[in-house]
């Protein structure tokens, strides 16, 4: 009786053995697809925020330019 009662318990406990795996597999992958997404991100906005940079700086030099009337 000891043998059908493990069997019953495989079947029973696999519900909550599949969702523990299930889980961990979707943790691992959304962290790692969440990593991409970040490196992405911050490549576009920093890219983003370094043009506008540029921008004002050429701005501030065009300022300084003792040949531009003001």
């Amino acid at each position: 009786m000891a043998g059908s009662q493990d069997m019953f318990d495989a079947i029973v406990m696999a519900d909550e053995r599949f969702h523990g795996e299930g889980y961990r597999e979707g943790y691992e992958e959304g962290s790692s697809l969440g990593v991409m997404e970040g490196r992405q991100h911050g490549t576009l906005h920093g890219a983003k925020i370094g043009s506008e940079q540029k921008d004002e700086s050429l701005r501030i030099i065009d300022w300084d330019d003792p040949e531009i009337p003001l």
